[in-house]
């Protein structure tokens, strides 16, 4: 591995080092494999079965003394992707949110080619929660990632629609203003009056999305993918002026030298129009000035302010998103990577 060291904001963790632990062990209290029922305390627990789930409650999470029960049942592929553990976990009450996240630790089938994807999905009553941003230690067979409700838990392996394989950064993608268009004062037949995100879920995947990274990134970790991304949100254009917001969700997976674990580079890019935003519209290009572009690696967060271009042929458009940080090397050594992407939206008219 050519790393030993990379910052939090790049893999969610403190170190490579930390990450590549000894096996990890799932907190089992219990050595049946029938349905275990808690009440849990004001403090939080865990509930957990030997059948291979553990589920960590935090303190505020659920109001004190709630009874949550975890039965262990066959698990079976879905719309989300191919099970790969042959149980799944079904967490009630059933749709019951918590008001803090608790932490999933499934079994998962280690020898799959796929493991180091292995991602927590929870169906309930409030619909599927796809959770990318999450981890797997190949070693022990565990996957983690939190979830925000309870409903029936399944260690899944991401459909292919639901995986984009990150590329190299390169110019046209880098570039957030594309080059001036000949033609930039041809006259608008419908102006554009919104731009909306509406894919990631089931049936209506990302496919249009192109995520890319720079090469010293790529360098650093052996395979990167973006696991259940997500767009969505809108912009509406009122004569020169915009209100609303744009969030593009991008999980990155990233599997570590030597393919022992996985983990999760959560990434979330949210552009917002400001009150200084003025928007300019020529034939197939919409200009929003001064929109506040805030950007979320792992703990680290901030802001810039940028001008977007979106480009649009009929309905259909797109936006360019960059996102830069630093990755801390073995040696002390800090560099800096970019995150780049081409965002598919729906033009309103």
């Amino acid at each position: 591995m050519k790393v030993r060291t990379l910052a939090a904001a790049l893999v969610g963790c403190a170190s490579l080092t930390a990450c590549e632990q000894a096996s990890q062990q799932l907190p089992f209290d219990t050595a049946t494999d029938q349905p275990v029922v808690r009440a849990v305390p004001a403090e939080g627990g865990t509930v957990s079965s030997n059948a291979g789930a553990s589920v960590q409650i935090p303190a505020g999470a659920l109001p004190a003394g709630t009874t949550v029960t975890l039965t262990p049942t066959a698990s079976a592929g879905s719309e989300s992707g191919a099970a790969v553990a042959p149980r799944a976990f079904r967490l009630a009450p059933d749709g019951l949110a918590l008001a803090k996240p608790a932490e999933v630790s499934l079994t998962v089938d280690k020898s799959s080619p796929n493991a180091w994807l292995a991602s927590v999905v929870v169906a309930g009553a409030n619909g599927v929660e796809e959770v990318g941003e999450g981890g797997v230690d190949i070693t022990s067979g565990i996957a983690h990632g939190q979830i925000n409700a309870l409903g029936l838990v399944t260690a899944t392996i991401p459909e292919p629609g639901a995986v984009l394989r990150a590329g190299i950064l390169s110019s046209a993608t880098a570039q957030l203003a594309p080059a001036p268009r000949t033609d930039a004062a041809a006259a608008v037949a419908t102006p554009t009056k919104s731009l909306r995100g509406d894919c990631g879920a089931a049936r209506n995947r990302c496919g249009a999305l192109t995520v890319e990274v720079s090469q010293n990134l790529r360098d650093l970790v052996d395979t990167v993918a973006v696991v259940y991304p997500r767009v969505a949100g809108q912009i509406t254009i009122s004569g020169a002026t915009a209100s609303g917001q744009l969030q593009l969700v991008a999980p990155l997976r990233v599997r570590l030298g030597g393919g022992r674990n996985s983990v999760a580079v959560p990434s979330r890019i949210t552009a917002v129009p400001t009150a200084t935003t003025v928007v300019t519209e020529t034939a197939g290009r919409v200009t929003l000035t001064n929109v506040r572009i805030h950007a979320e690696s792992g703990q680290h967060a901030g802001d810039t302010m940028t001008t977007l271009t979106v480009e649009y042929q009929g309905e259909t458009a797109f936006i360019r998103v960059r996102h830069s940080f630093d990755a801390t090397l073995g040696a002390g050594r800090t560099e800096p990577v970019t995150v780049a992407a081409r965002i598919p939206l729906h033009r309103g008219v």
